[in-house]
């Protein structure tokens, strides 16, 4: 920096001096001096294409992604041949969630230069978020042949390894990752959680799992007592022990133990930022002031089970309702969420911003509808920015987070002992605990999806492939023995890796007990809302998930008027199915274990008559449920109580 100064003092118009300082000050993490210094060399030399690169990835480090990608435009004009140019355009397209966009960018960038890593490796980013597996693995595979020892590479591969239900591949990549580069922390982090199975192939995994994350995780904390990350925050969230949750075990232990180490490591962060903590404050505001924060402000599982009926309801006269949307994405409920907003803001930005924002704006309680899907809603909510914190159960699992005080839940969900399952003060909201708003029921005529002539009952299972325990496999064989003839039909998550490994898994246990597998296992590629509404209205029975029971799925085969059976879970996540039916009155169609479970389904599956009255309940039944205030009216108290 000294020298760049001394430079510019002895020729004040040398373009290629402001342009170096610039990157010298962006190292320094000086970046709006970094940003004046880059366009200083701009206005100097408007052709001057490796300034205005920097200055794109500048903007994109930033996160002021439209600007950069205007910046690489700019430096492509410039210089037509540079890989580097459209690769880095494509990374900021991705995180910009243009993600076809950023397909055909990289392609530009390996017409240019086929042998480029980084332009593979991204490639494989905009793959993945595509939910293209197998051909995202193949690009980084392609970035590796052209860089061994390509860490990042190596760290996308792996954690497309764990996507894929390869955990053990995962460990061991990521532990490469490490060979290579010692000081990849993330990859520290991602190695511990890893260890957590996406799709188990034996009940027996879950208790050896469950042991080697445990003991990696210590490890790792006391790795980095001794050798304190530059920068705390990149290990926390870009990975999460999102499939311990799939387990049926009590995760507190488990997941307190990441939670306080994320915790450590953002406070870490949060005071090298000069991000001053929020102490508690005495309220003389006429309203209490609520931030919302979540990247699912959108048309999401968790934004219209949760967020949305709360957004919407909460009494604008005492409560300031404040939206924190932490992701790109935009659609009509993105549009709706702002119009009901006091004040709404959107990213991408850097988790130094949002943190600065939501400071700035001194919320008196804070809400995370989820945690545990998205890294920098984790990141956030492992600091204290605001007096009191909630979390939800968008992800149905405690957060382990010490900075995190309540845990908004359902009297419909929760099991008598749930205050012992949470790292947070359990607050039951009564009946479901939310506000639900049905979707539209679209498709005017149910959708033929037996295959053959004499299928039997069709049975729909529509969980995502990690839902299905191993140990509950059994129950299949045994209801497709009971019933002779009945079809399941699976719906294809992603680009079907998952899927497939599910539905071989499954055809392992009908070999073994002697059944032909393809009479009875279906998988059926991914249904728009439309063709999933007619697919429920054409079947005769929706088999709901056991141990991780489905919300949003079991309320819209409800609304279809297609009888339900499930199993009341130990947790609240396996018990939302039997809450709602509860609720309506229809406790006969849920079991109290396994067994019960398949004799329920077989009893059902068979009697058309049984499940006609089943049908003429639901329609009795289901529209007093609807958009129930009760909730709001509970949440409402809480929340002035706390506030």
């Amino acid at each position: 920096m000294q020298s760049f100064d001394a430079a510019i003092d002895i020729a004040p118009g040398d373009a290629e001096s402001y342009n170096n300082r610039g990157l010298a000050l962006a190292q320094l993490n000086r970046l709006e001096e970094a940003l004046a210094s880059f366009n200083q060399a701009i206005r100097m030399e408007p052709r001057f294409a490796d300034a205005c690169f920097n200055r794109g990835n500048l903007f994109a480090a930033m996160k002021r992604l439209d600007e950069a990608i205007g910046s690489f435009d700019l430096a492509i004009e410039l210089k037509p041949g540079s890989s580097a140019a459209y690769t880095n355009r494509a990374q900021a397209l991705v995180e910009a969630n243009r993600l076809e966009d950023a397909l055909a960018c990289t392609a530009r960038a390996i017409a240019v230069e086929p042998t480029s890593a980084d332009a593979w490796f991204v490639r494989g980013q905009a793959l993945k978020e595509l939910g293209s597996y197998e051909e995202a693995l193949e690009s980084c595979d392609k970035a590796i042949s052209f860089r061994p020892d390509y860490a990042a590479g190596h760290y996308a591969r792996a954690n497309l390894l764990l996507s894929m239900g390869n955990h053990r591949g995962a460990v061991e990549g990521f532990r490469e990752v490490l060979r290579i580069d010692p000081r990849f922390d993330a990859s520290r982090m991602a190695a511990a959680i890893a260890e957590i199975p996406a799709l188990r192939s034996t009940a027996g995994e879950a208790a050896d799992s469950r042991d080697s994350f445990g003991r990696a995780l210590a490890e790792l904390e006391g790795y980095l007592d001794s050798n304190p990350p530059v920068n705390a925050a990149v290990l926390v969230g870009p990975l999460q022990p999102f499939y311990l949750a799939y387990q049926a075990h009590d995760n507190r232990d488990l997941l307190a133990s990441h939670g306080r180490l994320c915790a450590k490591l953002m406070a870490q962060w949060q005071r090298d930022a000069a991000l001053t903590p929020i102490a508690s404050r005495t309220r003389t505001r006429s309203k209490v002031r609520i931030g919302f924060v979540s990247a699912q402000i959108a048309n999401h599982s968790v934004y219209n089970a949760i967020t949305r009926g709360w957004i919407e309801h909460l009494d604008r006269d005492r409560f300031g309702k404040e939206v924190f949307h932490l992701s790109s994405k935009v659609d009509a409920q993105t549009v709706a969420a702002r119009a009901l907003a006091d004040y709404f803001e959107q990213g991408p930005h850097t988790v130094r911003d949002w943190a600065a924002a939501i400071i700035e704006r001194q919320p008196d309680i804070l809400i995370y509808p989820e945690v545990g899907m998205d890294q920098t809603t984790l990141q956030l909510a492992s600091m204290r920015l605001a007096p009191v914190q909630l979390v939800s159960w968008g992800h149905p699992a405690t957060s382990g987070l010490p900075s995190l005080d309540y845990f908004l839940s359902a009297e419909a969900f929760e099991p008598p002992d749930a205050e012992f399952h949470y790292s947070e003060q359990l607050v039951r909201l009564p009946k479901l605990g939310v506000y639900h708003d049905p979707p539209e029921i679209v498709g005017e005529r149910p959708r033929r999806i037996a295959a053959g002539r004499e299928t039997g009952p069709v049975l729909i299972c529509a969980g995502t492939p990690f839902k299905y325990a191993p140990e509950h496999d059994q129950n299949f064989v045994e209801i497709a023995r009971r019933l002779g003839r009945c079809q399941f039909h699976f719906f294809q998550y992603l680009d079907g890796v998952l899927s497939r490994r599910l539905i071989e898994r499954l055809h392992g246990v009908f070999s073994a007990s002697e059944l032909d597998g393809g009479e009875y296992l279906f998988l059926r590629p991914w249904a728009s809302s439309q063709e999933f509404h007619e697919i429920l209205r054409s079947a005769d029975l929706f088999l709901d998930t056991i141990d991780f029971s489905g919300f949003n799925t079991v309320m819209q085969a409800l609304e279809c008027g297609l009888p339900v059976v499930t199993c009341r879970g130990r947790f609240m996540r396996g018990r939302f199915g039997s809450g709602i039916l509860d609720l309506l009155g229809l406790s006969d169609l849920v079991a109290s274990n396994p067994q019960s479970y398949v004799d329920n389904v077989v009893s059902l599956a068979g009697n058309a008559a049984a499940r006609a009255r089943i049908q003429d309940r639901l329609r009795a039944q289901l529209p007093p449920a609807r958009r129930d205030e009760s909730a709001i009216g509970a949440l409402q108290e809480f929340l002035l109580s706390v506030g």
